[in-house]
């Protein structure tokens, strides 16, 4: 819109003039890099923060020599275009505190110099105002980006810990059910896409109800954050996951594994788990135990894939508890030991 206009204030001007060309020759010019810009920035995959610097700084510059080679003509007052660049630098556009002011450095020694040396042969009084106010607004727009940037970074910081307080479980530290839940559909549709096995298995402590009566709600306590450790420890993969959801029972996804690998990582579990020896004298083994079921993932959505793998657990107590069952893929409900 700027470039457009200025073809009619300048129209009065000698149509030679080289300083005439030059402003508008910037105004055009600057208006072309910023298109070019955006079209670049829409079709490649080109670092955006640095060519929006890059961009940032082309205008303030090309709008300081155009407020300068304007003032020369008189055509119209614009000593407040190196300043409105200044400040603009630390507005929310996508740039760090450091950025912001480099980028404020340079339009303003750019404009400075054109101040001092330019065409205009402004008196010196003049000429040293403008310049103190574009060294002024250089520490005012940093203060006030500065306190932006800071609280930003504890918002962000904030978020952060409000999304890592409502994904985990406040007693054992692992994910809770509401993040299972999200991640079991997360992986449902890559797996679906990518066209990987996907295992599910439901954990639960044997006689748990049992052993709170007999060593007390906080011995119990201690006994689901160990649990809860070794499942965590017990899974490798980035996708795989471990979450309690619900009283004694816990959850685990194993994504790129096929039933016959994942039985092995879950009697693996069971067993460090056994060997942990926390005392449990109504159980039959005397020690703290956990049964799990296991279904291998057939293409159904999550909620029938918890359903098999909850039947799959009620087989695993139903033959006695302390084991791993594992119902495959191809059956209609025979586990495999």
């Amino acid at each position: 819109m700027f470039a457009v206009i200025d073809i009619f204030r300048v129209s009065h001007l000698a149509a030679w003039d080289w300083l005439v060309w030059l402003w508008l020759g910037s105004r055009w010019l600057s208006l072309a890099c910023l298109c070019a810009t955006i079209l670049v920035l829409a079709f490649t995959r080109w670092p955006y923060r640095r060519m929006v610097f890059f961009g940032f700084l082309g205008l303030g510059i090309a709008a300081s020599l155009a407020a300068t080679v304007a003032r020369s003509k008189g055509a119209f007052a614009a000593d407040s275009s190196g300043i409105i660049f200044v400040l603009s630098a630390f507005l929310p556009i996508g740039f760090t505190f450091r950025q912001s002011l480099v980028a404020a450095l340079i339009i303003a020694v750019f404009s400075i110099l054109l101040i001092l040396f330019g065409p205009e042969h402004r008196p010196w009084a003049d000429a040293a105002q403008l310049s103190l106010m574009l060294l002024t607004a250089i520490p005012i727009g940093a203060a006030g980006g500065y306190v932006r940037e800071q609280a930003d970074r504890e918002q962000f910081l904030a978020r952060n810990r409000l999304q890592e307080l409502a994904s985990k479980d406040g007693l054992t530290g692992i994910a809770n059910r509401r993040a299972f839940d999200d991640h079991l559909t997360v992986a449902l549709r890559e797996a679906r896409r990518s066209d990987v096995a996907v295992v599910l298995a439901l954990v639960d402590l044997d006689y748990f109800k049992t052993f709170n009566d007999e060593y007390g709600h906080p011995a119990g306590d201690e006994v689901l954050r160990k649990v809860a450790m070794q499942l965590s420890n017990g899974i490798r993969r980035p996708m795989d996951i471990a979450a309690r959801i619900g009283g004694e029972e816990f959850g685990i996804l194993l994504y790129g594994a096929s039933l016959e690998p994942a039985f092995a990582i879950l009697e693996q579990i069971a067993t460090n788990i056994r060997a942990l020896e926390i005392d449990h004298c109504h159980a039959p083994q005397q020690v703290v135990t956990v049964s799990i079921g296991a279904v291998e993932w057939r293409g159904e959505d999550a909620l029938d894939l918890i359903s098999r793998a909850d039947k799959a657990l009620y087989l695993a107590k139903k033959s006695g508890r302390a084991q791993v069952v594992a119902v495959r893929h191809d059956d209609a409900g025979e586990p495999s030991a």
